[in-house]
């Protein structure tokens, strides 16, 4: 994914509006079987203790089509899985 991709999936993260939050979907789906640690580290950025219209379930399901194969990813979606004690990742 390029940056132009990171920008404008950043901007429709705010999810103001229909328009926003279908544009959101649209960005995030995009990434589907691409999911790379860049690409997952700007889906993190996308949550919030805002409202998200259910739109992050669409995040966590596109980070769970990553390459298991790639050791960073594998970590990564462990940390997904199971967050670390203590900690409430949704």
């Amino acid at each position: 994914m390029d940056e132009t991709w990171k920008k404008e999936l950043l901007k429709a993260s705010r999810r103001l509006d229909s328009d926003q939050v279908d544009e959101f979907l649209n960005l995030i789906n995009q990434a589907s079987g691409k999911c790379s640690l860049d690409v997952a580290r700007v889906f993190m950025k996308t949550f919030s203790d805002q409202p998200d219209y259910g739109t992050q379930e669409r995040v966590i399901s596109v980070l769970s089509t990553a390459d298991d194969n790639k050791q960073s990813l594998k970590s990564f979606q462990g940390y997904i899985k199971r967050p670390p004690s203590g900690q409430n990742l949704l």
